[in-house]
């Protein structure tokens, strides 16, 4: 049987209609000629956020090398039990 066509209308172009808009107007200017102010180059992250200084930490020493008993390890890992070796 051939395909028959889609007559109907789908959800999306029922609830998504292009609507008018309603015309705005240009404001109107005012008589009173514009300030211009002289560009600082700064945002306002850089002037909000600013680098502090921070207070010197004192150093804190090393900690010492590990030190071993010196006794040989003679057990088994769980790595070592679940995963042999096959050959």
């Amino acid at each position: 049987a051939p395909p028959v066509p889609f007559t109907g209308e789908t959800t999306n172009r029922a609830d998504y209609q292009q609507w008018e808009l309603p015309r705005q107007e240009t404001p109107s200017r005012s008589g009173q000629p514009v300030k211009h102010l002289p560009f600082e180059g700064t945002t306002t992250n850089q002037s909000d956020y600013r680098a502090w200084e921070l207070p010197r930490r004192d150093q804190q020493q090393p900690h010492p090398a590990y030190q071993g008993t010196g006794v040989p390890f003679e057990g088994k890992s769980s790595y070592a039990d679940s995963y042999v070796q096959h050959e």
